[in-house]
């Protein structure tokens, strides 16, 4: 698998294709609305595909009376997989530019395509997008990024995904990206992919890290997740160390594991000052995790002095964004 961590995803034009991927796992009860969202978007998309990844409920014959809902609508059922095993088929199938992802039992809010296409239109070579959600449900609240308040370009941000298994992205729902960013994810082997039953957005966010993506954080609730039964993964894994443990584990060992293809070595050196110039406003949160790789590496003195000067002028005097 080859990446080229300097090249953008596929660069669209003016009108790029657009296609939603919803991953389903015994949800039919809700996956008609979540569809019917999506069609009633305000920038109208060209595609939506569900993957029904081997429910064992009536999911299917719910999925019929969606498949009928508009010739846009694109239904396959898998045995299942796991959800980045369905999100991957969806990707396979879809021939969109950007790719939007929505979880059967989320909604997406009116303007949030449109939301997102407009800084995908705006800046070339942001290969993903992602936002904030509202909850409904069994919770209620706005989930923030602690980004939250304006708009963040991350630039690139394979080195603290690689080495301190940093996350920049949000839940499914609220992620959108450039197709070709996301192609080689065919390529991985199949045991790499099915071992993620749940939490397929972490394993996607850490995979667009580490292959050079640019990543972009637009402030504002465009989705509505969902909170209902057991699928509040995050805060029940929280509340069970060995579970949170468990995850962590997994997620260290999917890093590793995808770094050693898309990004193999040391790329310290090669990176930093890359990853530290497409950013271009660097928070002193960024600019402390940088600092900290470079006075952890082994590396001559003046090497590691010229690098933190040259983070620190990123960090006091920011590029502007065009």
């Amino acid at each position: 698998m080859s990446v080229d961590p300097d090249s953008p995803g596929d660069v669209t034009q003016s009108s790029p294709r657009v296609s939603v991927l919803i991953s389903c796992h015994n949800y039919g009860r809700f996956v008609g609305e979540a569809v019917g969202g999506v069609l009633e978007q305000e920038r109208p998309v060209d595609e939506v595909i569900v993957i029904d990844d081997g429910s064992t409920d009536d999911t299917p014959r719910y999925l019929e009376d969606v498949r009928a809902m508009d010739p846009r609508v694109v239904v396959e059922r898998t045995k299942n997989r796991g959800q980045l095993a369905a999100m991957i088929r969806a990707i396979e199938l879809s021939t969109g530019d950007l790719l939007f992802f929505l979880d059967a039992d989320d909604l997406f809010k009116p303007g949030h395509t449109a939301a997102f296409l407009d800084v995908f239109e705006r800046y070339a070579d942001v290969d993903y997008v992602y936002g904030d959600y509202e909850e409904f449900g069994d919770r209620s609240g706005v989930h923030r990024s602690c980004w939250a308040g304006r708009d963040h370009d991350h630039g690139r941000t394979s080195l603290l995904s690689k080495y301190g298994l940093r996350t920049y992205g949000g839940v499914t729902s609220v992620a959108a990206v450039r197709r070709g960013i996301v192609l080689p994810l065919l390529e991985l082997p199949d045991q790499w992919i099915t071992e993620w039953r749940s939490a397929g957005d972490s394993a996607l966010n850490h995979y667009v890290s580490l292959v050079g993506g640019r990543k972009y954080y637009r402030f504002g609730d465009t989705v509505r997740y969902r909170v209902h039964g057991g699928n509040d993964h995050l805060r029940l894994a929280r509340q069970r160390d060995s579970a949170w443990m468990m995850r962590q584990f997994r997620t260290g060992r999917w890093v590793h594991r995808v770094a050693s293809v898309v990004c193999p070595g040391d790329v310290l050196m090669q990176y930093l000052n890359r990853e530290a110039e497409t950013t271009p406003r660097l928070t002193g949160k960024e600019w402390r995790d940088l600092v900290k790789l470079v006075t952890r590496h082994p590396m001559p003195v003046f090497a590691r002095l010229g690098l933190i000067g040259s983070i620190t002028r990123q960090w006091l005097f920011p590029a502007r964004r065009g």
